[in-house]
């Protein structure tokens, strides 16, 4: 299966080259890649989102609609990203007259994933290629097979601060409840609290990572509760 949604990203960078080369007003069609218009075209909802966003596009300088398209390429380079090889802008540091239009735009991109089953595949996948059907992101819970209520499939990268890659599968990470809505939640896994770049555990990467807790001393840490 491939790691991304990508026809919406297809679409901004061509709307980006239709008025970077200064041309009329793009056919919906035309703006559709081949390979999806027999899903997409009648999805109105991401023409009326398109739009919005191609006039919002048109008020940018030159320099500014480059900054956002670096944006779409760097927000997708997930596996570089979580281990700092790279680093990516956030929403907030595009221009104040887009964030919106990207934000309504990749949200609903997002939402398609749904729609059109993609999730649903994506989560069969990933059980079928798990021997131990545990979550990665604590290898610890179990989560159900294909059939029962799907788990939840966090945004790795919050979609909040990186839109451009919440349609991207593979920022998109089986975790069970209590990992996603009490502990997880919106936080910035490639910034800690003071904004420092930090490295991130990658879920997808092809490794084995092993725990191993001989001669810890159980509550021994300085805080009473964590081991020593």
């Amino acid at each position: 299966m491939k790691h991304d949604f990508s026809s919406p990203l297809e679409m901004v960078q061509t709307i980006h080259t239709n008025h970077d080369g200064r041309q009329g007003a793009l056919a919906w069609l035309d703006i559709i890649p081949a390979a999806y218009r027999d899903k997409l075209y009648r999805r109105t909802g991401l023409y009326d989102r398109l739009a919005q966003y191609a006039v919002a596009a048109s008020k940018l300088s030159v320099p500014e609609r480059q900054q956002v398209i670096a944006c779409v390429v760097q927000q997708n380079r997930i596996a570089d990203l979580v281990t700092c090889a790279t680093d990516c802008e956030s929403l907030s540091d595009l221009p104040k007259a887009i964030q919106a239009p990207v934000a309504e735009l990749c949200g609903f991109a997002f939402e398609l994933l749904t729609r059109l089953g993609v999730r649903d595949r994506h989560y069969r996948a990933i059980y079928t290629a798990a021997p131990y059907h545990v979550y990665p992101f604590c290898g610890c819970e179990y989560f159900d097979a294909p059939g029962a209520p799907r788990e939840d499939l966090d945004h790795y990268l919050p979609k909040s601060l990186y839109p451009f890659a919440a349609a991207n599968l593979r920022n998109l990470v089986p975790m069970g409840m209590k990992c996603n809505e009490r502990y997880k939640l919106a936080q910035d896994i490639l910034r800690d609290g003071a904004g420092v770049r930090r490295r991130s555990f990658d879920p997808y990467a092809d490794r084995h990572l092993k725990v191993v807790l001989d001669n810890s001393v159980p509550f021994g840490g300085a805080d009473g509760q964590t081991p020593d």
